[in-house]
């Protein structure tokens, strides 16, 4: 960008306008060769420099937004990858803990299976243990009944014969 370094002043017309203001004469010129030393000195911009420097800075500054728009569909696809492969191994490890856990389900299943099958042959047994018992101690007081039976009918018959 370049600036143009040239101004028109007129300084006769400044010293006339500072004059009709009140300055003297002497003052009034030498602010007007102030002023147009100051003018000729700096860097000045014209019309056309302004536009041209607003032209680039748009130019710029659409440059800049694709540049950021670019950017932010990178980013964009990046996070989705990642998002995907966070995804993909959180389903994986659900589905390795799902099947850790079916498999202790079935474990235990059979755990308690075996116990039950260990439970219903000490009932078993005990059943049969009770059943023998029962039927011993049956057998004894059948004997005992008919022991008993026979001693009233001993004691029965030997009354009568004593009686009659």
């Amino acid at each position: 960008m370049r600036f143009s370094k040239t101004i028109m002043l007129d300084t006769l017309t400044v010293a006339r306008t500072l004059t009709d203001a009140g300055f003297e004469p002497r003052q009034a010129d030498a602010l007007a060769a102030a002023i147009r030393q100051a003018a000729e000195a700096g860097d000045h911009a014209s019309r056309t420099d302004l536009a041209e420097l607003r032209a680039e800075s748009r130019s710029e500054i659409t440059e800049f937004r694709a540049e950021v728009r670019s950017q932010i569909a990178e980013l964009r696809a990046e996070v989705q990858s990642q998002i995907a492969k966070l995804r993909a191994e959180v389903q994986s490890q659900i589905a390795e803990l799902r099947a850790e856990v079916q498999s202790q389900i079935a474990e235990l299943r059979a755990e308690v299976q075996s116990e039950i099958a260990k439970l219903r042959t000490e009932v078993q047994s005990e059943i049969v243990e009770l059943r023998t018992d029962l039927a011993s101690r049956d057998s004894r007081l059948t004997w005992r009944f008919a022991g008993a039976m026979l001693a009233q009918t001993g004691l029965i018959v030997a009354l009568i014969r004593l009686l009659g």
